[in-house]
């Protein structure tokens, strides 16, 4: 056994020695931290926690970006395809134009009604007045 125990004694000898941990410090303030803290309780900043970064927003804008192009190219295209009516237009502008009208019918005949009877004049009722008069004006005296 005696040659076994100078074996154990080389293992010993080359295992570095450990030595106590030191303690953590605050990578801002420099203050020494608990064996638990992952926060400094001086300046607030994140000791031992590993804060993760925001998610990028170049993918969703760009996807964004790609849907609005391809909706306005669709309504483009779909404008185009509705008010193509170039055809149309010349065809109509080329056809000869034929002056067909339907015969009208004759109007009717005009009734002209009887003519209406004028009353008798009272020939008791004093000269006839003057035209020229005023209306406005009094009759003349007798």
């Amino acid at each position: 056994m005696s040659a076994q125990e100078p074996a154990q004694s080389t293992e010993d000898q080359a295992a570095p020695a450990r030595e106590p941990a030191s303690p953590a410090r605050c990578p801002r303030c420099g203050i020494e931290l608990a064996g638990g803290q992952e926060w400094c309780l001086e300046c607030g900043t994140a000791a031992r926690t590993v804060i993760a970064p925001p998610p990028s927003w170049r993918l969703p804008i760009a996807l964004v970006a790609v849907v609005v192009a391809l909706c306005g190219t669709a309504l483009a295209w779909a404008f185009v395809t509705l008010t193509d009516n170039d055809a149309d237009v010349r065809a109509a502008m080329s056809a000869p134009t034929t002056a067909t009208t339907a015969p009208t019918a004759a109007p009717p005949a005009a009734v002209t009604p009887p003519p209406a009877a004028t009353p008798p004049a009272d020939e008791g009722a004093g000269p006839p007045a003057d035209e020229s008069a005023d209306p406005g004006a009094a009759p003349p005296l007798p």
